[in-house]
């Protein structure tokens, strides 16, 4: 960014002009200063005396037009007693301080910075995170969704780190095993495998770490020290180039094999 593109209205010291340069070099964002009167407790106690880079929060307002006037009255979304509150607390505390906000009567999300300057003047950074809140929001319900989905599987889900060691594994371990998933976690996944099946189950997990997938039977101990019998579908979990795990599903197949 050149120096000549972060233009602010309205400023006419130049060790102010320095700071404010010096401080928002590197930012794109909305950038509006005001003067503070009486603590700041009030929206018209915010005199715009400066505006830099973006005018999304200036409604058609000329950014000259703009100097001298209440923030409020300017920026209606600053009315809101929310922000009014974070600019209060920033006045009175003279920290830095960072907050996000769905915007009044609108879809939209703004992230706010707020500075108090060596002037004593409140430099307002605004940046509009709509895309970045949908983003997260449709995580969200993705992962909810997946969620939901294991959690009503008939099949239990679950993760092993390197040293075989349960990292995740579905509330529905419950059902098969009497334990809860919290019981669980943490602990290594041979606590819970039938002393005559033992033999097996360490070279196959080491064979699901070297990259394949693997398919084993065994009996697994529920908490009251009952024996059910399990099939898993293990594969390797890859991070950022490496197998850091496996991953896998259990299924109950105890009453196949008491038919056999």
């Amino acid at each position: 960014m050149q120096k000549s593109e972060l233009s602010f209205i309205g400023r006419d010291d130049a060790s102010s002009g320095i700071v404010l340069y010096d401080l928002f070099h590197y930012m794109s964002s909305g950038i509006i200063i005001c003067h503070v009167k009486n603590q700041g407790r009030h929206i018209h106690d915010y005199i715009i005396t400066g505006i830099g880079n973006s005018e999304q929060m200036l409604k058609g307002e000329k950014r000259s037009a703009s100097i001298g006037r209440c923030l409020g009255e300017v920026c209606p979304e600053f009315n809101d007693p929310q922000i009014l509150s974070h600019l209060g607390k920033a006045v009175a505390n003279g920290r830095t301080s960072k907050f996000r906000k769905n915007m009044e009567n609108s879809a939209n999300w703004c992230e706010f910075q707020l500075f108090l300057l060596a002037s004593r003047e409140l430099a307002i950074v605004y940046e509009d995170i709509t895309d970045q809140v949908l983003g997260e929001t449709r995580l969200r319900a993705s992962e909810e969704k997946y969620r939901t989905l294991i959690e009503n599987m008939s099949e239990v889900v679950y993760t092993l780190d390197s040293a075989a060691k349960i990292t995740y594994i579905s509330p529905n371990i419950h059902k098969l095993s009497g334990y809860s998933a919290a019981q669980i976690l943490g602990r290594e996944f041979t606590d819970f495998v039938h002393p005559e099946d033992l033999a097996g189950r360490l070279p196959n997990f080491v064979q699901a770490l070297t990259g394949r997938a693997v398919r084993t039977e065994y009996r697994m101990l529920t908490s009251d020290r009952r024996t059910v019998w399990v099939s898993t579908n293990a594969a390797p979990v890859w991070q950022n180039g490496k197998i850091t795990g496996i991953q896998g599903i259990l299924t109950d197949i105890t009453a196949r094999k008491q038919t056999e």
